[in-house]
């Protein structure tokens, strides 16, 4: 099933199979512009979403049953969130951490939305991104100017590194240099006036701040949601950025040495490789007849499962209407 928060304060859930809305779910009355998939109680998931500053509405969902069990409201509206492992943060259960653009503090919650601590208030208006490294037991933090790497054990703030980053992802691999946390960072330590994609090794914040270990391409205008990892064997990743209001571009780069994908780098002792960007308006026509080729395929692929004799289950009583079979 896929989540999606709307404009009008409504969330979809669709059947992505069937290509069908099951649920259509009222709990918001302004845009939904935080949604978040997150353990529960005895072993259920749960969906976080949270509307825009507007409304501030908070609410939990039932992620099997699609129905609201917590609903309130928080002084500043959620923009990201993550979760952290009972046995790193010495609780019974795991715990939610959020952060928000408009609130310079980050705040910690039980798996049933109740608020467990808030911390102190830190640099600058808000927190951009927030995200729990396992390797290191901590949480890292992107505020203004600073990347914040707090204890998920004692929320003590063990080191900063010095550089303004809207994004953070983490890479992991078997050798010394496969691991990090990739940044699309500038300013402070960088000394760059223009973002970057960064690696920062993730070990031993005893000796100091954080050591960034490896440069990329520049990177401007990346979205502060506009890095995720798309391949984490690969190390691929793709980035949402933009270089002014009516040029928008996707760009995906490798954090391993890559030698047939090299004419997409910057230099031959660049670790980090970026493509060529392509503007996403380019040769419309042609993408919405390739659209239209992979939509149809993917329709006779359904059919043809039907015909096999693939069917859905049927929904308990009370979760909505069983997914439409396509016309044969």
């Amino acid at each position: 099933m896929l989540w999606c928060g709307l404009e009008n304060g409504k969330i979809k859930v669709c059947n992505l199979f069937f290509a069908t809305v099951e649920y259509l779910l009222e709990g918001h009355h302004s845009r939904v512009h935080f949604m978040f998939l997150a353990p529960g109680p005895r072993g259920t998931h749960r969906v976080w979403s949270c509307s825009d500053s507007t409304n501030k509405v908070f609410t939990i969902w039932d992620a099997a049953q699609c129905k609201q069990v917590y609903r309130d409201t928080v002084a500043a509206a959620i923009c990201d969130a993550t979760v952290v492992p009972p046995q790193a943060a010495g609780q019974k259960d795991s715990t939610i951490w959020t952060v928000s653009h408009f609130d310079p503090h980050y705040k910690v919650y039980d798996l049933e939305g109740r608020c467990l601590k808030t911390s102190q208030k830190f640099q600058g208006m808000g927190i951009r991104a927030i995200s729990y490294h396992a390797e290191s037991k901590t949480v890292w933090m992107c505020i203004e100017h600073q990347v914040l790497i707090v204890s998920a054990t004692n929320y003590s703030v063990l080191s900063r590194l010095n550089t303004t980053s809207p994004v953070l992802e983490f890479v992991s691999g078997p050798g010394p240099t496969d691991s990090g946390a990739i940044l699309v960072a500038h300013g402070g330590t960088l000394q760059e006036k223009e973002d970057r994609i960064i690696r920062v090794a993730t070990k031993d914040f005893s000796k100091g701040p954080p050591t960034i270990t490896h440069q990329g391409s520049i990177l401007p205008g990346i979205s502060v949601a506009g890095l995720r990892c798309i391949s984490p064997v690969m190390k691929l990743f793709v980035a949402a950025h933009k270089f002014d209001e009516n040029e928008r571009y996707l760009s995906v780069f490798t954090t391993q040495e890559t030698p047939i994908m090299d004419n997409w780098g910057v230099g031959e002792s660049a670790l980090f490789t970026v493509p060529k960007a392509v503007k996403a308006t380019e040769n419309e026509a042609a993408m919405k007849q390739q659209a239209t080729a992979d939509w149809n395929q993917s329709q006779n692929s359904r059919i043809a499962a039907v015909q096999g004799r693939v069917t859905s289950p049927q929904p308990e009583k009370g979760k909505g209407q069983s997914p439409k079979q396509p016309n044969l």
